[in-house]
């Protein structure tokens, strides 16, 4: 009855003509919106074509702003425009701050990284920290619509990491952590910002150890603790 009054008290069949209306609607744009997504995903994780992927998904978030994954893979085509050519192509959870050559993840985005393992494009710096800002932004908007996974938290504290912001990066991996104890990229990414930005080598030792223990054929997990152990003088 309230829906029958708010229109103007238009006969019942028009008030039902319109609801159906709205119903068309809302189905067509949930299909144009799953249309430009899925293009979108095929832009960023089988061309490499990053503009054209962060341009179908913002049309997916306009046409559903509230759809929590068309931010977060926004997220990660930023992240991917602000890396080199080398990493480009690479999904995974975590990057680094400078350094060694990462090899290629597995598609299910479990493998560790490193904060020494992330080149940058030489674009210039307010430009790379700009895609950075947009990508935490993204995955701070992907969590706030519910999408709270270790893989987003960790992807948004690995962009804040880049951009110098080191103690909002380790809440982020506690969190990450917390919402599972064993996710070995959060673990060792929180390793590296404890080692290389605070030194403190302690505690990235014993996250070393857990990423390790998760995860014990990742050959810069072992590299890092080795690094860890030495800036502390454990030569042993």
């Amino acid at each position: 009855m309230q829906v029958y009054e708010e229109i103007g008290n238009l006969p019942r069949i028009a008030v039902c003509i319109q609801n159906l209306g709205r119903v068309y609607m809302m189905q067509a744009n949930y299909e144009e919106a799953e249309a430009y997504f899925r293009r979108g995903l095929i832009y960023s994780e089988h061309i490499g074509e990053f503009d054209k992927a962060i341009i179908d998904f913002s049309k997916t978030i306009e046409l559903g702003p509230q759809r929590a994954e068309a931010y977060y893979r926004r997220g990660i085509a930023y992240e991917n425009q602000a890396t080199s050519p080398s990493q480009q192509l690479v999904a995974r959870n975590g990057v680094g701050v400078a350094g060694v050559e990462r090899s290629k993840p597995p598609a299910n985005h479990d493998s560790v990284g490193s904060l020494r393992s992330t080149t940058v494009t030489p674009e210039s710096t307010s430009c790379i920290r700009s895609k950075f800002d947009r990508a935490a932004a993204d995955y701070g908007e992907a969590l706030t619509r519910g999408l709270m996974r270790p893989d987003v938290y960790t992807r948004r504290a690995t962009a804040r990491a880049l951009n110098g912001s080191a103690q909002l990066a380790l809440d982020d991996y506690g969190k990450a952590v917390r919402l599972d104890t064993d996710y070995a990229p959060a673990l060792f990414e929180r390793g590296t910002i404890l080692c290389d930005c605070l030194g403190e080598f302690d505690r990235a030792i014993t996250d070393f150890d857990a990423a390790i223990r998760v995860k014990p054929k990742q050959p810069l997990a072992y590299y890092n603790r080795a690094v860890a152990c030495a800036a502390k003088g454990d030569l042993e």
